[in-house]
């Protein structure tokens, strides 16, 4: 039987009061520059773990997950967790830019 493969793609909006709120520095290392604007602020907070405690509801704790890649987009962050890089297809991405070429006008 083949191992559960478990990939994930979160967007937060970097528009949201969400995303502008302060949240507390993870493994801040001494003398580090903490002068960033809210979106840097933001995608730092992710890389540094802090995105399993903000939706603990969409990511289970218990399952193996790291985050793989943080882009930064005009808009919004998205973040591509997964057991192992995440392969996902672009017309199954939660990102707009990625599944509007295929999607069919009317």
């Amino acid at each position: 039987m083949k191992p559960e493969t478990v990939e994930q793609e979160v967007l937060l909006l970097a528009t949201s009061t969400f995303s502008k709120r302060q949240f507390c520095e993870i493994d801040t290392q001494p003398g580090e520059q903490t002068n960033l604007n809210p979106r840097e602020y933001l995608e730092k907070s992710c890389w540094n773990g802090l995105l399993i405690s903000l939706l603990p509801d969409i990511i289970k704790s218990n399952n193996d997950l790291f985050v793989w890649k943080v882009e930064n987009h005009q808009f919004f962050l998205r973040i591509s967790l997964g057991s192992r890089p995440p392969e996902i297809e672009s017309r199954f991405s939660l990102d707009p830019d990625s599944f509007l070429p295929y999607k069919q006008m009317n």
